[in-house]
């Protein structure tokens, strides 16, 4: 870049074609409710802790028809601490597969163009960008602070084959760990069987 193409923020600012451009952030869309409530997710799964208006935090929500298979939102921290309990293997194994979505262009595909559609986010699988059937099992997800999610990269879906794909990636040890954390946070007892093995992809 030379000089005289260098950013002038000043002179930019005041020119009234200049458009700053920041990720939309809106209402957290009821598509991200609980099954049960007309309100959003009041508290973290993991850790109990009330989710304020300050508060950052992640949902995934697994779906088949009219059914939700299983729920969770999980404030920051606990995330990075759950993350951090996958095996090695698995990382990388996942960080690989998941390397063919470009979600930095996702992200500036949406910046540009802005949608109010909740489709336009989550009616494809962001791996395959294939079509979400929705009487077939999938998972969403996205990113919230306090009532507002983030449009961006997120909020995303993935299909039910992706995710029999991404569960194929997991090593043994990283397998038990999800069945520990389903069983202690998500399972009912008559479930446990169905869900045994199944990736939490938070």
């Amino acid at each position: 870049m030379n000089k005289d193409d260098e950013f002038d923020f000043e002179k930019d600012w005041e020119d009234e074609n200049f458009e700053l451009k920041f990720p939309k952030s809106a209402p957290i869309d009821k598509a991200f409710y609980p099954f049960d409530s007309e309100q959003r997710f009041q508290e973290c799964t993991m850790c109990k802790k009330k989710l304020t208006e300050h508060s950052e935090f992640l949902i995934e929500k697994a779906n088949k028809g009219t059914d939700v298979i299983f729920e969770i939102a999980i404030c920051v921290p606990c995330a990075m601490a759950m993350q951090k309990q996958l095996s090695v293997e698995s990382t990388e194994r996942i960080e690989k597969y998941m390397s063919r979505v470009d979600f930095q262009a996702r992200a500036q595909y949406f910046l540009d163009n802005p949608t109010n559609n909740i489709e336009d986010y989550i009616g494809h699988c962001v791996v395959s960008g294939k079509p979400i059937d929705k009487k077939e099992e999938h998972q969403i997800y996205s990113y919230c602070t306090g009532d507002n999610m983030l449009y961006s990269a997120m909020p995303y879906a993935i299909s039910g084959e992706i995710m029999a794909e991404i569960q194929e990636l997991l090593s043994p040890e990283t397998k038990q760990e999800m069945d520990d954390f389903m069983e202690q946070y998500l399972i009912p007892d008559d479930l446990r069987d169905l869900l045994k093995g199944r990736p939490v992809f938070i």
